[in-house]
């Protein structure tokens, strides 16, 4: 059963969109390299915060006032729709999809985040707890993300019931699963330069190198050693062994997921059966 809901302002539904050209320049401006006609395309949940951390410490962007936590998630193709911006170049950082969706879960079921994913937690219903029911009733916890994360699979992500990208920001329907749900291919062009989070530090080192990102204010070397992966490793495993055993006790969802991240697998070459 879906969850209608009217959100009632408590919980952000996205961050900033922009509803014209003149403020989706404004929020593109955060995320391009000046005098390089090159833009960051920040995907959710794939280090995004971290890389324009980096980059915008070593050198600047067109928004002299941004602050790497602001950048814009506006897809590529969106951003090169703007005249002023469609002869950039753009690249972006790429994660297994598996671990993507369980740090997406993660985000979005913090409290204060996401309306819709308090609603599921907090549902009256039956629990779904597979085929380890001993480890399940000892960790309360365990069993609320895993029945969250089977809700999510069976109800909304395969239904296809998740907020889209608009001409210059995204669908806000608070009754939907929040757009960091989709697939990365969402926010990358055909043109757009990908770079893999799991080897992050090499692969910032080659991003530098293939861009010739000046090193003006910081070194890159320097700025790596800053960063950090600040998920706790204990939600982190629950929601990946929740994950893990819905997937391997149900193969026709695991078949549904293969299908709906598809072309994350295939374009950024991960292994479809390896859950990390």
């Amino acid at each position: 059963m879906k969850v209608k809901i009217k959100n009632n302002g408590k919980y952000d539904l996205n961050d900033s969109d922009a509803s014209n050209e003149k403020e989706a320049i404004a929020e593109i401006r955060k995320n391009c390299i000046r005098d390089m006609k090159q833009i960051f395309v920040h995907v959710p949940k794939n280090y995004g915060t971290s890389t324009a951390h980096i980059i915008f410490k070593m050198t600047d962007s067109e928004d002299p006032d941004c602050d790497a936590n602001v950048t814009t998630h506006m897809t590529a193709n969106q951003m090169l729709s703007i005249k002023k911006y469609s002869d950039h170049g753009t690249f972006c950082i790429t994660r297994n999809p598996y671990s993507r969706f369980c740090s997406v879960v993660n985000w979005r079921s913090r409290p204060g985040k996401d309306w819709l994913m308090k609603e599921l937690t907090n549902l009256k219903t039956p629990i779904y707890s597979g085929n380890d029911h001993h480890y399940s009733n000892q960790n309360i916890r365990y069993i609320k993300i895993k029945s969250l994360i089977y809700t999510i699979l069976t109800e909304y992500l395969f239904e296809d019931i998740v907020q889209k990208p608009t001409q210059y920001g995204w669908d806000r329907d608070s009754n939907k699963l929040d757009r960091m749900f989709l697939p990365q291919t969402t926010w990358h062009s055909e043109s757009t330069k990908l770079y893999k989070s799991e080897d992050y530090h090499n692969e910032m080192i080659r991003l530098v190198r293939d861009l010739k990102i000046p090193e003006k204010n910081r070194s890159l070397e320097s700025l790596l050693g800053t960063h950090h992966n600040n998920q706790r490793g204990s939600r982190r495993g629950e929601a990946n062994r929740a994950l893990h055993t819905i997937l391997k006790s149900e193969p026709e969802l695991h078949k549904k997921f293969l299908e709906y991240y598809h072309d994350d697998f295939l374009l950024f070459d991960y292994g479809d059966y390896v859950l990390k």
